[in-house]
């Protein structure tokens, strides 16, 4: 008896996602505070964070969303770097930081990903950048290519 396998395509869950990569010295609390500001947006912190395992050991990555209903899309800031390791029931005592190990190791150099999942116009895209590229505690802004290697770190699990 032969089995058929389904394959999915990744172009089709890509195709209304923009990726956009921030360098910031702030921590991701205050960044996503003049994030918020800039965007008007209410980024809050998610109850989880993004959950990576490195060397067999569950480490964290503060995450903030907003789902706006209004235009159908989904905000997320993931921060790069800095996680917390341990699990959801750890005191703090047992959490500790471990400073520099990216999400994404391909792209170690971005302090955060900005992530937008839904439709919108190329104007409001353009604003969005300009509204970003014009923030002072924002350093740079790339729009991260989605075929590159580990993006998929990002993604829900």
């Amino acid at each position: 008896m032969s089995g058929a396998k389904l394959k999915l395509d990744d172009d089709f869950y890509f195709e209304e996602l923009k990726i956009y990569g921030l360098v910031s010295d702030l921590p991701s609390y205050r960044l996503c505070y003049f994030i918020n500001n800039s965007l008007g947006l209410e980024l809050k912190r998610s109850v989880l964070d993004k959950k990576f395992v490195h060397k067999g050991n569950p480490v964290n990555y503060p995450c903030y969303e907003q789902q706006d209903e209004k235009l159908g899309l989904h905000w997320s800031l993931i921060a790069n770097k800095n996680p917390w390791a341990g699990d959801a029931k750890s005191e703090p005592p047992q959490t500790y930081i471990i400073s520099g190990l990216p999400l994404v190791p391909a792209l170690k150099v971005i302090d955060f990903f900005l992530m937008v999942e839904g439709e919108c116009s190329p104007t409001q895209e353009k604003e969005r950048i300009k509204a970003l590229k014009a923030m002072p505690q924002v350093r740079a802004l790339e729009e991260i290519d989605l075929t590159t290697k580990n993006i998929h770190h990002l993604l829900p699990n």
